[in-house]
């Protein structure tokens, strides 16, 4: 008599249903959509950095920042700051939304405001998490009280970056 060898249907079974669960538990524990918001945060912070930089760069050959004096999209920058200060305007990640002072809705984007001089500016992004918000959060800028157009309320991650 000869002796096969191999694995019963229950053992394999067993073995799948061992795995499924496993792999159920590291999918919860990594938390996926978390891990996207903080990206997409992180790319934010990356773009109102090259932003502030383009900025900085123009005041320096100009003596003011752009003067935009209501609250516009960073795009209205572009003729301003494109070829020489930026190749090109960054986009928002989930590309959509308005400026700080129309928070009615659950948009995204990049903002920016000037005094009427050309001294100060504001250049805002919302936040995925109020983690990522907490670093630079809009309403601790020395230039948000002159620039703002009121508060912001408690369920908006405003980050923001200012002249120095």
């Amino acid at each position: 008599m000869t002796k096969q060898t191999g694995f019963t249907l229950i053992e394999l079974l067993i073995v799948v249903l061992v795995i499924s669960v496993l792999s159920g538990v590291t999918l919860s524990v990594l938390n996926t959509a978390g891990l996207r918001q903080k990206a997409k945060d992180s790319q934010r912070i990356s773009d109102l950095g090259k932003t502030q930089t383009a900025l900085e760069l123009y005041f320096a050959d100009n003596r003011a920042y752009p003067i935009l004096e209501a609250w516009s999209g960073i795009e209205d920058l572009g003729a301003t700051l494109v070829p020489n200060y930026l190749s090109v305007i960054p986009q928002e990640p989930n590309n959509n939304g308005a400026s700080p002072c129309e928070l009615s809705d659950d948009g995204y984007y990049y903002s920016y405001r000037s005094d009427a001089t050309g001294g100060k500016y504001v250049l805002t992004a919302r936040m995925e998490l109020a983690a990522s918000a907490t670093k630079s959060a809009c309403s601790s800028l020395g230039n948000w009280s002159t620039l703002s157009c009121g508060a912001i309320p408690s369920d908006v991650n405003c980050y923001g970056v200012q002249n120095p």
